[in-house]
């Protein structure tokens, strides 16, 4: 009867979480010029997808090559370091 308690109070606590998955990969900034940068180290990125790098600039995916992307940034890239 404890077992039965138990449980349903977890699967109760359970239904009233509202917890959202985010993923996120670590990659490098190979280089960077005129607004763009050549990004490594994003295997799961789709094209068009917003990227946030360190102090918040972001920047959106616009090629996909083997082993990086293209980012064109959407912010000032100074505060990006290749």
């Amino acid at each position: 009867m404890k077992t039965e308690k138990t449980f349903a109070a977890i699967d109760r606590s359970i239904q009233k979480t509202n917890a959202k998955l985010k993923k996120e990969e670590v990659s490098l900034v190979r280089s960077i010029s005129a607004g763009t940068a050549i990004v490594g180290g994003l295997e799961n990125v789709e094209m068009d997808e917003l990227l946030e790098f360190p102090n918040g600039v972001l920047g959106v995916v616009q090629t996909l090559n083997r082993n990086s992307v293209g980012v064109v940034f959407l912010d000032s890239s100074r505060k990006i370091k290749a």
